[in-house]
């Protein structure tokens, strides 16, 4: 069918490219060409949605082929594959530098083919998808700031109007005060003024009613006092009602729309005294429609800094939170996606290393394998945490809770640190109680927090610094604690060390980004003081 992804191969051999189209054609609309200068015509002719290209060629090579699309704007997001029977890394380098997505090496596996370009095909819709919804909300942002710098542009000639009214009546009044006809013209003054006032309040009004969220304002009794057109759309609440009734009555109206487990009460009894908390939020589902808000509120005070009340704020955060499952459920699937072919890579790798009956291997190829083995192992520690980080977002992480005796934990895992310490003349200290501490919790999490520490403290420290871990118990609780010579953390960077995506201004934050409760299973609480991080666990009674 016509909806099917167009294919153009371009291969001088035919037998070749038979048998690629044959590969292929049951997925794809598949044309191909028989040289570099064929496959360039085609390509500007019929718009394909992805390229495989050989790299010797008659009329022109396949880098050539690679260099003259990317030079059409139409063509740079079209994806290329290059297909050679040479291994040579540089030339590899330099297709993949002069624009080629990917690289495939004579003879290669069907399976690995039909993989590959479905993969670079996703990604280009993924790619295209975003850019469009990106495109949308540019368009929307410069709309909505038109129309604020219009209102803007209006209130400042309001207030401008507003002084030059009120310095005219003063000047009046001087007037009358001398000709004795004050009460008259103070009274102009006053109607001039009140009708600007109503003007500006009636323009203050639409501006407020054309917001996208929903907003109420409580006096400083607990009282409704205003509220605008879109909180009456969302909660089918008309605005007499809200504002004849007392507080309590209003919360028991919202509550009714929301999801059971949340609690509104909590929501709306934000101190409504509170002048110096500015900003707090809160999660809630509205039932059945199952929309999602976030509410905030921020006190209200007068130009001389009275406080007059307190605005809540219910904003509609559906689309971002469906935008924000959609990028998780596509990070899952591209992990597990990738992580079939690296541990194929990694296994083949590990074979010809390890297994003489495959043939000696001479230094050099030796350590082009090593390269190609420690690549293999990030590729595969990256893909797993990024399934560990979907599964822990989707709540499906597993735990396998157990007894744990920290001190025998910490045993096992800093021997495999001392090679590093050791070449950075580091001075490591471990001072561990006699009693080792019993916890709850799971062990591969638990090691993975300890690990993530040591790691950052390692790479932080500077050369013949210094790194501590202790185990002490207070209470219940058994604190572990990483010490450090290291550049440590700011205030302000420690306040924002558990905000998601947030990253410090120094990389010492990496081992806390790293931080996963969930897996540590029985972790109550982490603090971070300084140049020292400690880890909380409850201990076994």
């Amino acid at each position: 069918p016509e909806s099917r992804a167009q294919v153009l191969v371009v291969e001088d051999n035919p037998q070749m490219a038979r048998m690629i189209a044959a590969t292929l054609a049951p997925l794809y609309r598949v044309i191909t060409a028989c040289d570099g200068q064929d496959g360039l015509e085609q390509t500007l002719a019929l718009h394909p949605d992805l390229i495989l290209c050989d790299v010797s060629m008659p009329r022109m090579s396949g880098e050539q082929l690679v260099t003259a699309l990317r030079a059409q704007p139409d063509f740079d997001d079209v994806p290329i594959v290059v297909l050679s029977g040479r291994t040579d890394e540089q030339l590899r380098i330099q297709l993949l530098r002069a624009g080629a997505q990917d690289y495939l090496i004579k003879p290669f596996n069907r399976e690995e083919l039909r993989l590959r370009v479905a993969n670079l095909l996703v990604m280009r819709q993924v790619r295209q998808v975003l850019q469009r919804e990106v495109s949308v909300q540019s368009r929307d942002l410069v709309t909505l700031a038109s129309k604020v710098t219009l209102q803007q542009r209006e209130l400042t000639q309001a207030l401008s109007l507003l002084r030059e009214r009120e310095a005219r009546v003063q000047d009046q009044a001087k007037e009358l005060e001398v000709r004795g006809r004050q009460l008259e013209r103070a009274n102009k003054a006053l109607t001039t003024r009140n009708r600007q006032l109503d003007h500006m309040q009636s323009r203050l009004r639409a501006i407020v009613d054309t917001s996208q969220d929903a907003m109420l304002f409580l006096t400083p009794d607990g009282i409704p006092a205003e509220v605008n057109t879109r909180f009456t759309d969302f909660f089918g609440i008309d605005a007499s009602t809200v504002l004849s009734q007392p507080a309590d009555y209003l919360t028991a109206l919202l509550k009714a729309q929301f999801a059971a487990e949340v609690s509104l009460d909590e929501a709306l009894a934000w101190s409504t005294t509170d002048q110096e908390r500015i900003f707090g939020t809160q999660q809630v589902q509205m039932e059945p429609t199952r929309r999602e808000f976030e509410l905030f509120s921020l006190p209200v005070l007068n130009l001389d800094q009275t406080y007059i009340g307190r605005l809540y704020v219910w904003r509609d955060v559906t689309h971002e939170r469906e935008v924000d499952r959609m990028k998780s459920e596509f990070v899952c699937l591209a992990s597990h996606e990738l992580r079939t072919p690296l541990t194929s890579i990694k296994g083949y790798v590990d074979l010809l290393l390890t297994d003489e009956t495959v043939g000696e291997l001479s230094e050099l190829q030796r350590e082009f394998l090593g390269i190609a083995q420690n690549n293999a192992r990030r590729l595969m520690k990256i893909t797993n945490d990024l399934l560990d980080l979907s599964r822990m977002e989707s709540g499906k992480m597993e735990l396998h809770r157990k007894p744990l005796d920290i001190n025998l934990l910490i045993h096992k895992l800093v021997p495999s640190f001392q090679p590093g310490w050791d070449a950075k003349r580091q001075k490591f200290t471990l001072h561990l109680p006699e009693e080792a501490p019993m916890v709850l919790g799971d062990a591969e999490g638990v090691m993975q927090i300890l690990s993530n520490l040591l790691s950052n403290a390692h790479k932080y420290t500077p050369e013949e610094g210094h790194i501590d871990l202790s185990v002490e118990t207070v209470g219940p609780i058994a604190w572990i604690s990483v010490t450090d010579s290291g550049i440590g953390l700011s205030t302000e960077e420690q306040a924002q060390l558990f905000t998601r995506f947030y990253r410090a201004h120094n990389a010492a934050t990496e081992a806390m980004r790293k931080f996963s409760w969930n897996v540590a299973g029985n972790c109550v609480r982490s603090r971070t003081v300084s140049d020292t991080t400690k880890v909380a666990l409850r201990q076994l009674k």
